[in-house]
């Protein structure tokens, strides 16, 4: 087996079926290659932060060249590329199943070390099942597909500022807009034109998962039923009422949000999810 950093140039040999959020998000891509056959067989996406660490976000080795050598050849050469860049750190967030304990074993047998170990509760509700109580506060609310270049950078400033502020983990960065269903994602405004909060929303393979919802000011609570509200008559009218919607809460409050606006027919599934570094 071989790596080999993915490019323009071969990717249509590796990234067919990665997810488009990964491709979007992604700042390196590593390939593996069979080389008895010359055969691509596995890809391994990564981030990159501002300081210079590197979080491993998609790998995936095809089941006939598993226990081959792919995924260590993959992780081996990140780790290089990692070192010359003078990365203090590599890490692995993903959850823990049965098909997923190949991921585990294969970063264990590299060296990483579990750092953290948490069980979260997946929401699954259908769309027509969400209840949204509120009495309706935003002056406008629009799709993000019609939101100017300057209220994106505009949001992007505001998520940033509370990730910075947040001590829960779960205002994740911004991905590009592309990342998302811009259709069903929705930012709202207040009477004087101020941003109030957004629901970022992704679509893969006819869920629709909830990845932000924030509130930039005063009546948390109201601002996220509009969007919620919002984004439910929009899923109802494109899609169906039966569309899965899903959202992992990880605090208490969020967990009280969710079972108010589930109203009660949520399917709770709980996941174990595996932090894995290295140093």
């Amino acid at each position: 087996m071989k790596s080999t950093l993915i490019t323009e140039d071969n990717a249509h040999l590796f990234i067919e079926g990665v997810p488009k959020d990964v491709q979007g998000s992604a700042d390196l891509f590593l390939g593996a290659i069979d080389e008895e056959t010359d055969t691509a067989c596995g890809v391994l996406a990564a981030a990159v932060d501002e300081d210079n660490n590197v979080q491993i976000t998609f790998i995936y080795v095809a089941e006939k060249f598993r226990r081959k050598g792919a995924g260590t050849e993959l992780i081996k050469t990140l780790q290089e590329i990692a070192a010359d860049n003078k990365s203090s750190e590599i890490s692995c967030v993903h959850t823990k199943t049965a098909i997923s304990d190949g991921v585990y074993e294969l970063l264990e047998k590299c060296g990483f070390v579990l750092f953290d170990l948490a069980t979260v509760t997946t929401y699954a509700v259908r769309a027509g099942d969400i209840y949204i109580p509120g009495p309706g506060l935003s002056y406008q609310i629009l799709p993000v597909s019609d939101l100017t270049k300057a209220q994106w950078r505009d949001l992007s400033e505001k998520v940033s500022k509370l990730e910075k502020q947040d001590e829960t983990g779960w205002v994740l960065p911004l991905r590009d807009i592309e990342g998302y269903d811009k259709k069903h994602s929705f930012v709202s405004f207040s009477e004087d034109g101020k941003m109030t909060g957004a629901l970022l929303v992704s679509a893969r393979a006819g869920v629709l998962s909830i990845d932000g919802l924030y509130c930039f000011g005063r009546d948390s609570e109201n601002v996220k039923e509009d969007l919620i509200a919002a984004a439910k008559e929009a899923v109802e009218e494109d899609l169906s009422e039966d569309t899965v919607v899903l959202m992992c809460p990880y605090t208490d409050e969020q967990l009280k949000e969710m079972d108010r606006i589930c109203g009660g027919k949520e399917i709770k599934r709980e996941e174990t999810v595996v932090q894995i570094h290295s140093l």
